[in-house]
């Protein structure tokens, strides 16, 4: 393969993401090759200067690596004319557009002959080349059985559902980790359209893109084997079939992990319960990034309980807003004029309260 060719590696995040793409980021440098170039991009849904910062920062602890800031603004246009013309066909609107980017690397990234698209909830445990330089055979796009919706007992009514919508349940793979073929992709003329024509007319859209990559490359797909995206769900009430238990059993055993996904529970939001955690949380420690994650889960944490505080009086105002109304359709004269001044004074809280709930903190 091209031996000096930099690994390219495509993240999305917006800033409630950015520590924990961090992490990510932090860990494929740390095992990549030494001496490899490596080549981050992020497709930039909204990352604060403070955490752009802090992501250079870990790109430039390592020789040879850098990071660019993809725009996205175009994506979201083109989203929205998608969005229109799949109208009522199965709402999917539930998902971020996110996670609809990757659909358009081929776009994006018009120099790139290949590239590693890879979710931000994930910890690289090993070189990341050895994924990136693998013989395609001519596939447009590399990737991982999803051992949890394909062979997880407990997901029965999901395969049925993927079943029904006309998926390979024998191969329907997950997502997350993909290496992408984007010469082919190019050369292919009408691929970027079937995508879309997927998007706009598949009746039923479970996974959104997710079954749209899976629908468009049934047939062209190279399987890579599921170290390179182990799913800690598996590892948390999973009932996997014999076979795939002892596989599980010795892969952890062993640590013998390319990419560790934390497609289930995350690790930064409960160490305790989340599998793996303690991976993600050791690999946080060593790079200097604990501090980080801490500060942003706070800062979260406080949002959180001030919107709850706000949401709270909200509701507190609206029940007297209302009673006072009531009282007024029956008051007398005496009464009225009492009831209205605090009526005005209810409605003065009532927009100071709503006001401060959309400021941010």
């Amino acid at each position: 393969m091209h031996a000096n060719e930099p690994v390219t590696i495509v993240f999305s995040s917006d800033g409630n993401y950015a520590p924990y793409l961090m992490v990510a980021i932090a860990s494929a440098l740390e095992h990549l090759q030494e001496g490899r170039p490596c080549r981050v991009y992020v497709m930039d849904c909204g990352i604060p200067v403070f955490w752009k910062a802090r992501l250079n920062e870990v790109a430039a602890s390592r020789r040879g690596a850098e990071i660019r800031y993809l725009d996205v603004t175009e994506l979201d246009r083109r989203l929205d004319a998608m969005f229109r013309e799949r109208g009522s066909k199965g709402g999917v609107t539930g998902w971020s557009y996110t996670t609809y980017y990757r659909l358009f690397l081929a776009d994006m990234l018009p120099e790139a002959r290949r590239t590693l698209y890879l979710d931000v909830d994930i910890l690289v445990c090993d070189d990341l080349g050895k994924v990136f330089d693998a013989e395609m055979g001519g596939k447009s796009i590399a990737c991982v059985k999803d051992v949890c919706l394909c062979d997880d007992a407990s997901c029965v009514e999901y395969r049925r559902r993927l079943l029904g919508c006309g998926h390979d349940m024998e191969s329907y793979f997950n997502a997350g980790i993909l290496l992408l073929n984007l010469e082919k992709w190019r050369g292919m003329g009408d691929l970027q359209k079937r995508v879309e024509n997927a998007f706009c007319n598949l009746p039923h859209l479970i996974f959104p893109d997710q079954d749209i990559l899976n629908h468009v490359f049934r047939e062209d797909k190279l399987m890579l084997h599921r170290r390179w995206n182990f799913l800690t769900p598996q590892l948390d009430g999973a009932q996997l079939p014999p076979e795939l238990e002892r596989e599980t059993a010795a892969m952890v055993a062993g640590g013998d992990f390319g990419i560790v996904h934390y497609a289930g529970g995350k690790p930064w939001k409960d160490p305790l319960k989340a599998p793996l955690a303690a991976l993600w949380w050791a690999q946080a420690r060593r790079t200097g990034l604990d501090g980080d994650i801490i500060y942003h889960e706070h800062v979260l944490l406080r949002r959180y309980l001030q919107a709850r505080k706000e949401a709270g009086r909200l509701h507190s105002l609206r029940w007297q807003l209302w009673i006072v109304r009531m009282r007024l359709l029956f008051a007398g004269a005496r009464r009225r004029h009492t009831l209205q001044a605090r009526l005005q004074r209810l409605e003065q809280k009532m927009s100071m309260a709503r006001k401060a709930k959309s400021i941010k903190l």
